[in-house]
């Protein structure tokens, strides 16, 4: 069994996360019956969860799925847990720099905050770009500088098209 920290309310996508989850194949899934409803009247979560017959499956538990983030600053709070001290600089999230998954706001201010890593994005960049010449590959941009724009999903790439060039 796994326990996370996911919450729905920390984006749309976790907000479709259940309590409890099943990963893995199923007994049931190899033998082509989908485990999505066991029993015709009985389809709750934690019934699935001890009920179903799991091959090689991880069970995950979700246990503060509901709470907001007032609940858990409150639990932080109450509880003299230590924080990281980007929370204090008002980070809300923290992960890896520049995740493509981050809102580009949020990246935009990581490079800011932390330059050495945009450095490093764009020569990482280069490294790509001479790697690709190498094998052959085709190259959309000239320099880790136009990638990382890119990146960025800045307006200002070289070559950067929209529909509105194509209109009129």
């Amino acid at each position: 069994m796994i326990s996370t920290g996911v919450r729905w309310a920390e984006s749309a996508k976790r907000s479709n996360r259940s309590p409890f989850e099943v990963l893995g194949k199923t007994a049931r899934k190899s033998i082509g019956v989908s485990d999505e409803k066991m029993l015709i009247t009985d389809n709750d979560d934690t019934r699935r969860l001890f009920e179903s017959c799991q091959m090689k499956a991880k069970t995950v538990v979700n246990p503060i799925i509901d709470w907001t983030d007032r609940n858990v600053w409150d639990v932080i709070k109450n509880e003299k847990i230590p924080v990281c001290e980007l929370y204090k600089q008002g980070y809300e999230r923290l992960g890896c720099i520049g995740c493509p998954l981050a809102r580009k706001k949020q990246r935009e201010r990581e490079f800011y905050d932390f330059p050495k890593y945009k450095e490093a994005y764009i020569r990482a960049f280069d490294r790509m770009i001479e790697e690709r010449k190498d094998r052959g590959k085709e190259i959309k941009w000239e320099c880790g500088e136009e990638v990382f724009l890119w990146w960025m999903q800045s307006d200002d790439v070289l070559g950067q098209m929209s529909i509105e060039d194509f209109i009129n």
